[in-house]
């Protein structure tokens, strides 16, 4: 089976899955998490790292600030973090950008309520 880039097999699934990605929230600005140093700054997708027997992740875009570990994509489409191992924190990429939209909904709840009766 070949991907959109004609790039065949496992690798090709991968680099499909970071097309993906980047094309549905590739260059999105996020607001600052009050959890994790801010999360990522803005959403990029990279290269996939690993491999098919421990599965492939890729970077879903870079840190605030200097970190001992990185935003990720996982195996199974999962956000979460990675350094020595692999912390998954949300299911998917849109629960990571759900739970931001809460915590700011909560952080300034006037200003993001404004036109509601």
């Amino acid at each position: 089976m070949e991907d959109s880039l004609g790039v065949h097999g496992p690798l090709g699934r991968q680099i499909d899955r970071v097309v993906n990605f980047q094309e549905r929230w590739g260059g999105i600005a996020l607001p600052p998490a009050p959890v994790y140093e801010g999360g990522p700054r803005i959403l990029n997708a990279d290269t996939p790292e690993g491999s098919a027997g421990e599965g492939w992740w890729f970077s879903a875009g870079d840190e605030r600030v200097s970190m001992a570990y990185g935003f990720m994509i996982g195996p199974d489409g999962e956000f979460g973090i990675h350094a020595d191992h692999w912390t998954s924190l949300h299911a998917g990429i849109d629960g990571w950008v759900e739970s931001l939209a809460l915590s700011t909904v909560k952080q300034f709840p006037t200003t993001c309520m404004i036109g509601v009766s």
